[in-house]
């Protein structure tokens, strides 16, 4: 049971970030305003330190907490183990003439992103602030939407652009490399949204499989990348009349044990669970396509065709409908109420 410890000063339409030190945790949401949340006791008051100047997202590295002035060319951390601020710890990004949109933490070193290029600092102790960029690396592509990075293991992904083109989808890892992942099919489908600047990326790591989403809320779409496999799949939601809308578990972390998932639209806590075969009770479709057959352009016919699929693998269900009853086997099977639990359903288009 999860219970609610306080609110976000501004309920807005944009996500919020959270980070902690180990003893306290800070909540902002890209306003002058943000929240402090004291972990022992579980009591959230609002950041009224002067130096504090707003960000998009925080993250954790090395006992500073590290966040980016919106707006402006700086980030800036708190002091070490605090959630307390100097005015001169800031840094500025120097090696592109553009904003700071986000800082994400990946093995001690920090990833500045700004709209055109990237740029890789690390904590070399200097005074006043103690990150200093790293000499002679640069990352080529910039964030295309400030709520796309997320960090899966020592990975980060983001939706990118750069000054000489359109968007993709990048990995960047420890050895300080970025690598194109997204294919030219996703690539293509991105040209025709009408907005791209308001992905969010999200993610969760389950049966070894980090995946990565994408969301793209005005053209209600959501893309999902495995690690494990390296494949990509559009994760879909569907509404009474049948109509495939984006996912609902926008964002989501692991928390008691569990793959927890936030739904964007009635703000309801779910479990991610790959033994559930219902989005919240609501059947879930799997679209399969396959590759086409080709014979030097020529017609391909083909007399039968074979689908060797698992059936009856959830709990009560069948290759036929089954009643389910509420109470143990010792009972007897027409002691209601009974459920109807139908059959999985396969549908060629």
């Amino acid at each position: 049971m999860f219970n609610q410890i306080g609110v976000v000063l501004n309920a807005g339409n944009t996500p919020v970030s959270i980070a902690d030190n180990g003893t306290a945790a800070i909540v902002v949401d890209g306003t002058l305003q943000a929240n402090q949340i004291t972990l022992s006791r579980r009591t959230v008051t609002p950041v009224q330190d002067p130096n504090f100047v707003g960000s998009t997202r925080v993250d954790f590295v090395d006992s500073f907490i590290i966040l980016n002035k919106p707006g402006t060319s700086q980030w800036y951390s708190t002091l070490s183990g605090q959630i307390a601020f100097n005015g001169l710890f800031v840094g500025v990004k120097t090696a592109w003439p553009d904003n700071v949109l986000a800082t994400v933490a990946i093995e001690r070193e920090v990833w500045v992103f700004g709209p055109q290029k990237t740029e890789v600092w690390y904590n070399a102790g200097t005074v006043p602030f103690p990150f200093q960029l790293l000499s002679g690396n640069i990352i080529e592509q910039g964030c295309a939407a400030q709520y796309s990075p997320w960090k899966g293991d020592t990975n980060v992904y983001w939706l990118s652009q750069a000054p000489e083109g359109s968007y993709m989808v990048m990995r960047g890892n420890t050895k300080n490399v970025a690598e194109r992942i997204s294919t030219h099919a996703l690539e293509n489908e991105m040209r025709k949204y009408a907005r791209i600047d308001d992905a969010i990326g999200s993610g969760y790591e389950i049966n070894g499989h980090y995946f990565y989403k994408l969301t793209f809320p005005t053209a209600d779409k959501t893309w999902g990348y495995d690690e494990a496999t390296g494949q990509w799949h559009e994760d879909n939601a569907i509404d009474v009349n049948g109509v495939f809308h984006r996912a609902h578990n926008t964002f989501n972390t692991f928390a008691y044990g569990k793959n927890v998932a936030l739904d964007w639209a009635s703000g309801n806590l779910y479990k991610v669970d790959p033994d559930t075969y219902t989005d919240n009770g609501v059947p879930i479709a799997w679209i399969r396509s396959f590759p086409h057959v080709m014979n030097e352009l020529k017609y391909v016919s083909q007399r039968e065709f074979i689908a060797d699929v698992e059936t009856g693998m959830s709990v009560g269900t069948s290759e036929s409908a089954q009643l389910q009853s509420p109470w143990s086997s010792g009972f007897s099977s027409g002691f209601g109420p009974l459920t109807t639990v139908e059959a999985p359903q396969l549908m060629f288009p």
